[in-house]
């Protein structure tokens, strides 16, 4: 590695008496392996990137702020640095504490989801080598966490997960609907019984006295939190803002995290763009450097049933060739019995079979023997466990005109109860549709100024303000008006 880059990771520590923060320091020397095809010239200008595009934490210019009152990580504050084993999240941990100062407090690895505890064998390793990817994540953090000098702990959150995230999703998954567990995971678990936890551990500790120094939840989210007073509250409020990388923006997936919550998190990688933070962890020579990133269900590897547990009408050979045909669709055949049904156009011909409501949403494509153009699902009817298709992806019945949303979760209430446009997202890398809302009850009530194609009941709808910058919260979706059911009424 060359001196140039050695000298800019060190401009970035700051030198503190703490033996953890000093382990840092030793940290970041050159490593033992350097990936030599891939440092050079450019891999260095974009960790530098990296590094420069550190977080600040500002009110909006025109609120006014006593200085006493912090905003956001201070240097001497304390991280719970949150590790997955991939390189976001190892990113995120590095610069906390060293751009930001943070001394580290705890390194936690979630295990959210243990494919152990469903083999027949509930010794070590009875999950078999397929079933064990959250003991290869958790290899990869102890990598990591020897890397950056800090003593890795496992939380197991399994059981909550199961019983706040994936078991809600199977009733809804079987009934036709199209939820969004990964939102679920972050409200319920990452940001919600992981705190919970942490805090009943620490509510005794007395460590550090009255001036205890606070706390933060680090994780490797591309978002950014902001803060603000309203005007009928002296208390500081969080806000969940854009990152800055559009494509990787993660704001979208915390859109139900309460801004009490938010209020406690860090977010390291808010302003970094995703390409720089790979090549950056490869000139630094961090172990987690060619992690793959996690596409799936929020922290779920593969999952084994016990055999007594399967659906009786697969065999062992049939469920594995649904699994190779379906995708995660046959991953969740190993929760759902299998219940094939009609594929029906408009006319009520039957053009097809499904395996199960689970396995096709609103808007996917639909095979269609000997049609001549291709057709895609409109409808899923769970009482009759029919499926309705469409040719084309203009058909009136995928265009959205309104949605309802019960139990809209509200991070900055404010912005919610004013009038005005808006905009929505209902799917991760989506690009936003200008909208309005409207109160009736406890339901919103979403417009949009133009269709939004391919809605469908279960998913999540996030709010954003008129600048498209801030998120205002999110719900689910419980009703979609469509230009088809409009025409009919």
């Amino acid at each position: 590695m060359s001196k140039s880059i050695v000298r800019a990771f060190r401009s970035g520590l700051s030198v503190t008496r703490s033996s953890h923060l000093v382990g840092c320091r030793r940290a970041i020397h050159t490593p033992k392996k350097i990936h030599t095809s891939t440092i050079g010239v450019d891999n260095e200008a974009r960790m530098n990137h990296v590094l420069s595009a550190y977080p600040t934490f500002n009110l909006n210019p025109e609120e006014n702020l006593a200085n006493d009152r912090p905003l956001g990580p201070r240097k001497g504050d304390e991280a719970i640095l949150t590790l997955s084993g991939g390189v976001d999240s190892s990113m995120a941990a590095y610069l906390a504490l060293t751009k930001g100062g943070l001394i580290p407090h705890r390194t936690i690895f979630m295990r959210n989801w243990n494919s152990l505890d469903e083999a027949e064998s509930f010794e070590p390793g009875a999950g078999g080598a397929e079933g064990c990817q959250w003991l290869r994540d958790w290899h990869r953090v102890e990598a990591m966490a020897k890397w950056l000098d800090v003593k890795p702990e496992l939380v197991d959150l399994s059981i909550p997960y199961w019983n706040s995230v994936f078991a809600p999703a199977l009733d809804e998954w079987q009934t036709g609907k199209t939820p969004n567990p990964d939102i679920a995971c972050n409200r319920e678990i990452k940001f919600g019984e992981l705190l919970r936890q942490i805090d009943a551990e620490e509510q005794n500790d007395t460590s550090f006295g009255r001036y205890k120094p606070r706390r933060w939840l680090v994780t490797g989210h591309y978002a950014h939190v902001g803060y603000y007073y309203p005007q009928q509250d002296s208390l500081l409020h969080a806000r969940l803002l854009r990152a800055k990388d559009s494509n990787k923006d993660q704001s979208y997936f915390l859109s139900g995290v309460s801004s009490v919550h938010l209020g406690r998190s860090h977010f390291p990688l808010a302003n970094v763009e995703k390409d720089h933070v790979r090549a950056a962890a490869r000139a630094l020579g961090m172990p987690t450097a060619e992690s793959e990133e996690s596409m799936g269900l929020c922290f779920v590897g593969k999952r084994n049933k016990r055999q007594e547990d399967q659906p009786k009408s697969l065999t062992r050979k049939e469920r594995g060739s649904a699994a190779t045909q379906l995708g995660f669709a046959g991953f969740l055949g190993d929760y759902i019995d299998r219940k094939p049904g009609p594929i029906l156009t408009l006319e009520g011909n039957q053009v097809g079979t499904h395996f199960g409501l689970h396995t096709l949403t609103v808007g996917q494509g639909a095979r269609v023997g000997g049609a001549q153009q291709k057709y895609f699902v409109a409808a899923k009817d769970a009482k009759s466990n029919a499926v309705i298709v469409v040719p084309g992806t203009d058909h009136a019945m995928l265009q959205c005109t309104w949605l309802d949303i019960d139990e809209f979760s509200v991070i900055s209430p404010a912005t919610y109860n004013s009038n005005g446009t808006l905009y929505a997202q209902i799917r991760h890398r989506q690009d936003p549709v200008a909208c309005h809302i409207e109160k009736c009850g406890d339901c919103t009530r979403v417009h949009f100024e133009q269709p939004i194609s391919s809605v469908a009941e279960g998913q999540v709808c996030a709010l954003y303000d008129a600048s498209n910058t801030e998120c205002l919260g999110s719900g689910v979706i419980t009703a979609v008006q469509t230009l088809a059911s409009s025409e009919m009424q």
